[in-house]
Formats: structure tokens, sequence, C-alpha cells
């Protein structure tokens, strides 16, 4: 409501702890995938739904969420841009609540990263083996809804010996892996190389024979 003017609700909200494993299994193909960084080089991700991703880019771009369903398509970065303000937005405000409670800290310093292509890239750059996970139901002025993700790693009992030592390093290690393996890359494998005269390339036609 404060960035959009959208009426927003959340429903349905259950929180439990899942490995890796199961939490990633269970996001579904369709949506926005979303890195999370957090505090001292913690990783947590964010997954939205694509209704409802494309009924807050809607709500951006002509004031309102369509009441038919959108057509189906690839979340873009463009998209992805569009909804980190909500994303920060809701860790600011739950951070104002949960230190009022003083509970969760674990839950606390999350931000928007970086938008993930597939989940398995985002099972790499993850680098907890468990994590604390939130699904709720979001409605989007009552037109739209889906089921959101958080996932928020397990914090590692403090004081354990040697604990932490390098774990930022090889959190961003993990993400920096991530990418890359996102960039495209060319590969090209030449059988044979061979020589002909102009005139003989030109006179080439479909079905001749080329010896090898």
């Amino acid at each position: 409501e404060d960035l959009w003017d959208l009426a927003v609700a959340a429903s349905g909200i259950s929180l439990v702890e899942e490995t890796l494993e199961a939490a990633v299994a269970a996001i579904p193909d369709e949506g926005l995938l979303v890195l999370l960084d957090g505090p001292e080089g913690a990783v947590g991700a964010a997954h939205l739904p694509f209704p409802v991703v494309a009924g807050l880019v809607e709500a951006q771009t002509v004031g309102r969420v369509s009441a038919s369903a959108p057509e189906a398509r690839r979340v873009t970065r463009t998209d992805a841009a569009m909804v980190a303000p909500l994303i920060d937005g809701l860790f600011e405000r739950l951070e104002l609540l949960l230190e009022e409670g003083g509970i969760a800290p674990w839950a606390q310093g999350f931000r928007f990263g970086t938008m993930m292509e597939t989940a398995r890239m985002l099972s790499l750059a993850l680098e907890a083996t468990d994590f604390h996970v939130l699904r709720f139901s979001v409605d989007l002025a009552g037109v739209r809804e889906g089921e959101a993700m958080l996932m928020l790693p397990v914090v590692e009992v403090a004081g354990a010996a040697g604990a932490g030592e390098g774990g930022a390093g090889t959190v961003r290690e993990a993400a920096l892996e991530a990418q890359i393996l996102q960039a495209p890359a060319e590969l090209r494998a030449v059988l044979h190389r061979m020589s002909l005269p102009l005139s003989a390339v030109s006179a080439l036609r479909v079905g001749e024979v080329l010896t090898l």
C-alpha cells in the first residue's frame, strides 16, 4: 500500500525447518527466484509465483491488477528489479517487528540480492545446509493470489571452535560460481579443414559429398 497504493494480504503462513535439498525441490518451475543478501555473508532465497509477479508489475505500469490470468512467460530481470522494492520493504518492516518482540534474529538483515535463473543455480549459491522456510499465500487486491516462499539459513551455534572461519568467503564464492555458471559459452568443434577454389565452392549443390 505504501509503495504502489496496492492492497496486499498474506494468509496461511507456515514456518518449518527443511534441508536445502528438500526446500529447493519444492520450488515450482515458474515464478521469480531471488537470492537474498544477509548479514555477515549469509545467503537466503525467495520465490514469488508468476501470477503475483505479473500483478506487481501491472500495478506499477498500468495502475491496477487485472482480474484475468496473465499470459504465461518467463520472468525477466526487469520483473525482478520492479519487485525488489517490495522485498526490501518487507524485510525492513519485519526487522522492526522482530526487534520489538526480541525474536527470530535469523530473519533480520536480509535484502534483495540478484535474480536466479533456475532452482539448480540457486542451490549452488546457497551455502547453508538447513533453512527456516516460510510459506504464505499472497493476495493482490482480491483478484490475484499465489503462494510465496522465503528461505533463511539456520544460524550455527555461536562459540563453536573454529565456527565461521572462512564462512563468508565460501558463501561469496558459491554465489559467484552460480553466476559464472549462468554465463553463455560457445563451443566449436572442428573436424577437418580443407581448401577449395572459389569456383568450386560456388558450384556446390545440396546433396554433394565432400571427402574429409
